[in-house]
C-alpha cells in the first residue's frame, strides 16, 4: 500500500495508512513517556502535573485520530 501514489489521493485510505497510524504511534510514545517519568517522581504535585499533561495530550492524539463518521469520506463507516 505504501508504494502506491494512488494512495495518498484519496483522503480517506490516507488517513488510514499516514494519519491514523502516525497518531496512535505518537500517543503510544506519550503514554509510555508519562508513565516512565511519573514512576521516577516523588513530589506528589510534579507528578500530577505529569500525569495530566503527558496522558492528557495522549488522549487528545488518540480522540483525534479516531475515523469519526462526520469527518469527509467516513460516511459509510459510521451511523450517519
Amino acid at each position: 500500500m505504501l508504494g502506491d501514489s494512488s494512495i495518498m489521493k484519496m483522503a480517506t485510505m490516507r488517513f488510514f495508512v499516514i494519519e491514523h497510524f502516525l497518531g496512535m504511534l505518537i500517543a503510544i510514545t506519550l503514554g509510555t513517556l508519562g508513565h516512565s517519568l511519573v514512576k521516577r517522581t516523588t513530589n506528589d504535585t510534579t507528578k500530577y502535573n505529569r500525569q495530566l499533561w503527558l496522558f492528557g495530550l495522549a488522549l487528545l492524539v488518540i480522540v483525534a485520530s479516531i475515523p469519526w463518521p462526520i469527518r469527509p469520506g467516513f460516511e459509510a463507516h459510521g451511523w450517519i
